[in-house]
């Protein structure tokens, strides 16, 4: 997300609950929300409406709550409820990921971000997410055209390669 909102030069807030072991990430809109720590997350929401309203950021929330295996989508948290309520004219934009080992073993993650739009409910949220996480793995499956983001490190294929070492 980091990579793809800086391309699109958006300036964003990012709720980390592992904060304490990447504080840096603070200095590019990251904020503690450690699990289990109840007063430093409202505090955190309270930071973060106040932000989104004072200049306008947008925030990058993960509605599950926690990474887990693909396919279906968990149930959304009350998170996004919350804070699209105290900012009515914040705009939804869905963002699709999916990951998977590909080729020579090498993790892959493609993204594809939704039609923006305004808050009516969190199942209109989920419906929405799960529709184009849909046609994200289809557009994989029929391998649609992704702008790479980051290349990431070659695979042992690539680095062992011998081609490297033949004159063009």
């Amino acid at each position: 997300m980091f990579e793809a909102l800086t391309k699109l030069d958006i300036r964003f807030l990012d709720w980390i609950e592992e904060f304490d072991s990447f504080p840096l990430f603070s200095k590019v809109g990251g904020m503690r929300f450690a699990k289990g720590d109840l007063v430093g997350r409202a505090k955190t929401v309270r930071t973060t409406i106040k932000t989104m309203r004072a200049e306008s950021r947008s925030l990058i929330l993960f509605p599950e709550g926690i990474l887990h295996r693909p396919p279906s989508l968990l149930p959304f948290g009350r998170s996004l409820e919350v804070v699209a309520n105290k900012v009515p004219n914040a705009s939804l934009v869905p963002v699709a990921i999916h990951y998977e080992l590909s080729m020579h073993e090498r993790p892959e993650a493609w993204m594809s971000f939704g039609i923006p739009h305004s808050f009516k409910s969190l199942g209109e949220c989920e419906e929405t997410l799960q529709h184009n996480l849909n046609g994200l793995v289809f557009d994989i499956g029929k391998e649609v055209s992704f702008e790479v983001l980051s290349k990431g490190t070659p695979s042992v294929n690539e680095r062992m390669s011998m081609k490297r070492f033949r004159k063009q």
